[in-house]
Parts: structure tokens; C-alpha cells; sequence
């Protein structure tokens, strides 16, 4: 293994006729991150149908890691008191497009067959905005029960309306 001189550096600096000028190189990858001359260039979840689109893969096998990789670590992302509702509703949106894009579905395709349980005959990707906020409300609840000291806490007003918002958001419960 030999080292790759164009990923050790990415700016270079030249002297033309005493001016200094900045000559960049072009961007590459490396273990999944772009390097440029700006820095890292993280993905994130708005290219996800495009990142997903571009694998060459088949659409059972796309789909398999969007539900079981990529989905859970977004879920695990979004367990937040403070995460408005409009961003998990976004997050579905998202998600949706990229199991149509994926699995090669209508636009038209409702997103209850997407979000309906597989016994249902759905596909079972899971709907951020009614799972989260139930998710959170449950592990509220029991913390509730176990620590007296914890439901204290939360009978002070701040902490009572971070409860109060998570229980309007779980307000339909799970899906």
C-alpha cells in the first residue's frame, strides 16, 4: 500500500513572478466523505433519494438498507423533546420519496401502502411523525413510574411544557 499523494493535500501553494497564488485540487472520495479545499463535505438526508438512486444495487436490496440501515439511525437521530413536528412530517416526506424512487412506484402511490405493516400488506417503513413523538411519551411515562424524583421534576413549569408538547404530538398515538 502506498501512499496517495492527491488525497495528502489539497491546497498548493505556488510563487509566479512574486504573487502567490492558491491552486486547489480537485475534489475526492474517501470512505464515503468528499475532501475539497473547503473541507469535509458531510451528506445529509436531503440527497438521500439522489445517494440511494446512484447505488448499483437491485431495488429489493436498495430498499432492504433504506429500512434497515438507514431508517433506524434517523429514528435514533430524531428522538428529541425539541424537534418540531413540521421536521418529522418533512423526514416522512423524504422517506416516501425515496421508497418510490427505490422500488420504481407512481408518484400517485398513497402513503398508507408505504407505512401500512407488512401483515397489512403494506411495506412497514416506519412514520416518523406519529412513531417519535410516541416513542418519547412512553419512555416519559416510565420513567414517570420508576422515579419519583424524575416525576417531581417535571411538575415545574418548564419541564412540564416539554411534556405537554410531547403529549400534543403523540396526540394520535402510534400509527
Amino acid at each position: 500500500m502506498t501512499r496517495n499523494p492527491t488525497k495528502c493535500t489539497s491546497i498548493s501553494t505556488t510563487t509566479i513572478r512574486e504573487i502567490s497564488v492558491i491552486r486547489s485540487k480537485p475534489l475526492f472520495k474517501l470512505q464515503g466523505l468528499r475532501f475539497s479545499t473547503t473541507g469535509v463535505e458531510k451528506s445529509h438526508v436531503y440527497n438521500l433519494v439522489g445517494w440511494i438512486d446512484n447505488l448499483h444495487s437491485a431495488p429489493d436490496q436498495k430498499f432492504h438498507m433504506l429500512n434497515r440501515y438507514i431508517i433506524p439511525r434517523l429514528y435514533y437521530g430524531l428522538q428529541s423533546t425539541t424537534i418540531p413536528d413540521n421536521i418529522l412530517g418533512e423526514m416522512d416526506g423524504i422517506v416516501r420519496t425515496a421508497v418510490k424512487c427505490i422500488l420504481h412506484l407512481s408518484g400517485h402511490t398513497g402513503s398508507q401502502f408505504i407505512h401500512a405493516n407488512i401483515r397489512d400488506g403494506g411495506l412497514g417503513v416506519t412514520q416518523f411523525r406519529y412513531q417519535i413523538p410516541f416513542v418519547l411519551m412512553r419512555r416519559i411515562d416510565r420513567l414517570r413510574a420508576l422515579d419519583n424524583i424524575f416525576d417531581g421534576l417535571l411538575k415545574r413549569r418548564s419541564e412540564l411544557d416539554v411534556l405537554n408538547r410531547v403529549s400534543r404530538l403523540s396526540a394520535n398515538g402510534p400509527p
